[in-house]
C-alpha cells in the first residue's frame, strides 16, 4: 500500500507542477485520479490473493534447492519469510516495482494531459 500511495503522490505532485509552472488547466488534477485508480486496479496488486501468489512464485524460483533452516536477523525475526528465508516485504516490493514501475507516473500524467487536450 505504501508503494502505491508513494507513486500516487508523485503523480499528484507532477500534475500540480504542470498546473502551476506550465499553466495547464486544473482539469488534469481531477482527471489524474480516475486514470491512476483504473491503472492500479488493472495491475491486480490489490487482489486478495496477489501477495500469496508472489510469495509462491518466489519459492518456485528455488524449487531445485532444498529449503534449509536460514538464520534471520534478529531485527527481522518477527516478519514473514518464504521457505528460503527471504523477507516477504522485499519479495513484495520487487514484485511491485516490476508490476508498477516508477516511470508509469509520467505516463499517467501524460494521459491526463492528453485527455484534457493540453
Amino acid at each position: 500500500m505504501r508503494y502505491v500511495l508513494g507513486l500516487q503522490i508523485m503523480v499528484q505532485l507532477q500534475c500540480e507542477a504542470l498546473f502551476k509552472e506550465f499553466k495547464v488547466t486544473p482539469l488534469i488534477c481531477g482527471l489524474m485520479s480516475p486514470i491512476w485508480l483504473r491503472f492500479v486496479f488493472g495491475t491486480g496488486v490489490f487482489n486478495d490473493d496477489w501477495a500469496d501468489k508472489v510469495i509462491h512464485d518466489s519459492e518456485m524460483q528455488h524449487e531445485e534447492e532444498e529449503p534449509e533452516d536460514h538464520k534471520t536477523r534478529a531485527k527481522y525475526r518477527e516478519e514473514p519469510h518464504n521457505l528460503y528465508g527471504q523477507r516477504a516485504v522485499m519479495i513484495w516490493f520487487r514484485a511491485l516495482k516490476k508490476r508498477i514501475p516508477p516511470s508509469c507516473t509520467l505516463a499517467v500524467s501524460f494521459l491526463a494531459c492528453h485527455v484534457a487536450r493540453e
